[in-house]
């Protein structure tokens, strides 16, 4: 029987903003699948839509 050639490991990631006092602040930006327009990175959320 041979040697396993590689050693696969399952690992659970979680990402989170960073919540510290010192934190630079989230941005956004938005991309359409279908007709690829993006939108300026902003600091505040706003629903995505479409311009077609």
């Amino acid at each position: 029987m041979s040697q396993p050639r590689a050693i696969i490991r399952q690992e659970k990631w979680s990402l989170v903003p960073d919540r510290e006092p010192d934190a630079e602040a989230l941005t956004y930006r938005m991309e359409c699948a279908v007709c690829q327009e993006r939108s300026d990175m902003s600091e505040s959320w706003q629903a995505p839509r479409c311009g077609r």
